[in-house]
Parts: structure tokens; sequence; C-alpha cells
């Protein structure tokens, strides 16, 4: 059971934060919580505690710490955010963090970028690096003068690729084509000649090269897939298969007090009405 008393001030003044509006998902509506909580980069480790702690997950502030460390730019809280398992949430929370995460890297910015690297150097679960490749796209689309370096930190990771699992080097891939990285095009190539990519990500190679602007699409048509094809991809999302198996069987957190266990309501609540509105 958690109460004020487990954390500083202000830092603990997120734990009874209410939003008014409960849908913004988007780090451009997100209160600006660096000015309402007078916080500083001096509450990073406070709130990297508030933010991974799981006791918390009936309530907000998880969410409330997490965007704080993005908008501080507390580049400490990369990796302790991306180390995360999904079996470290309850299901709809890990659906708030794996939304949000990117964005409070890009908000981060540039600075995360090596972090970012020691995650994917590092790959002990596929769901740390689905999250870390997820922060490369943002990263790009905030600040793409970092395309070059942000290449450098999937590339290497891809030249591993007898290494790597398959579904590993198909999100590999996924990012390379996001950043439009036609200097890694032959490390691509030679992975898809391996046989070394779960087709179900990226498509084959062919289908790479319309994403990297070397081959157009009328030189490529779409490929359609025969019944037992597409039954044999399926079976290769690992990824995703084993994610449903794993939260299918997870246990929910113990709530602590009928104001937070209200809270879990709104959270839970707020996700089916943005599903809704999809």
């Amino acid at each position: 059971m958690t109460n004020m008393s487990d954390y500083e001030m202000p830092v603990a003044k997120l734990l009874d934060y209410e939003l008014d509006n409960e849908n913004e998902t988007s780090s451009l509506d997100w209160p600006d919580y660096v000015d309402l909580f007078q916080l500083t980069l001096d509450h990073g480790s406070e709130l990297i505690r508030m933010a991974t702690d799981r006791e918390l997950q009936d309530g907000w502030a998880p969410i409330h710490a997490w965007r704080s460390l993005g908008q501080l730019g507390a580049v400490e809280a990369v990796e302790p955010l991306l180390n995360l398992d999904a079996d470290h949430f309850d299901f709809e929370y890990w659906d708030w963090y794996s939304e949000e995460i990117p964005q409070v890297v890009a908000l981060i910015g540039p600075s995360a970028i090596p972090k970012i690297g020691n995650v994917l150097a590092n790959p002990t679960s596929e769901w740390k690096w689905i999250s870390a490749i997820d922060c490369v796209k943002h990263i790009y689309q905030k600040h793409p003068q970092t395309r070059s370096d942000l290449i450098g930190i999937l590339q290497p990771c891809l030249a591993n690729f007898a290494q790597n699992t398959p579904d590993f080097n198909g999100f590999l891939i996924s990012g390379l084509c996001d950043l439009k990285a036609v200097e890694a095009a032959e490390t691509i190539e030679q992975a898809f000649a391996a046989k070394a990519v779960d087709l179900s990500i990226a498509g084959d190679w062919l289908e790479v090269q319309v994403e990297l602007g070397l081959k157009k699409r009328s030189e490529v048509p779409m490929r359609g897939f025969s019944a037992t094809e597409a039954f044999e991809l399926s079976k290769e999302a690992i990824a995703i298969r084993r994610f449903v198996e794993r939260t299918m069987n997870r246990s929910q957190p113990k709530g602590f007090g009928s104001k937070n266990q209200a809270s879990q309501k709104k959270v839970k609540q707020t996700k089916k009405d943005k599903k809704k509105k999809k």
C-alpha cells in the first residue's frame, strides 16, 4: 500500500492529481507538470521511482511521473523506463505505457539516443526492444536532424542478424524503413538472404525496397498470400503471440483504497472510450 508519505514533495502531489481531460494521450495536450508542481531535474530519481512503482498501477501517478520526466528532459529515465517488461504491467496499464513512453523519450530528445542503443544492444525481451524501436521513430519525427545517429544504433544491431531472433530483425528493419535508411540496404538484404527475418513485420526484401524508395510500387505489386502462407506467417509473429499468452494469464495487481480503485476504473474506462472513437 502506497501513500503520500512514501514520496517526497512535490512529487507526492502527483499521487492525488486528477486530470480534467483523461483522453490527453498526445504529449502536446499533457498538462505542464513542471510548472504545475515546480519540478526540477533534482526530482528525477523520485519520479523514476514513481513511474516504475507497480503498486501505483490502480491510479494515474506513474503516468503523471513519466510525462513529467519527459518534460524535464531527464535522460537518466530512458533506460529504467525502456527496461520495463510487459510483465511489469497490468493489461490496461501496458496500453498506456506502450502509447506514451515513445512520446516521453522523444521529449527527452537526442540525448536519449545512446540510451536506446544500450537497450537494443541487450535484447533480453521482445517488448523492451519493440518500445525502443518505436522511440526511434518518434525521435526522428520530432528531431529529423538525428536521422544518421538513429540509423547508427539500428544498423549495427541488424548486422548481428544471425544471432538475433527473426522478429527482432523484422522490427529493426521496420525501424530502418521509417528512417528511409538506404544506407542500410546491404545489411537488410543480407538478413533476408539468410532467411533471418520474420516476413509478417516489414514484408519481404522486395517490399522493403519499395519502403526505402529503391524500387517503385509499379515494379513490385502488392504480394498476395495463399492460405497456407498466411497461416505460417501468423505463426511466425511470435512477439504478438507471446504477449497475448502472457497477458491472458497475468493476475491483476491488488488495489489500495477506494479513491485509487476509483481511479483505476477511470483509467480503464478512458481506454475503452478512446477505442470507441477510433
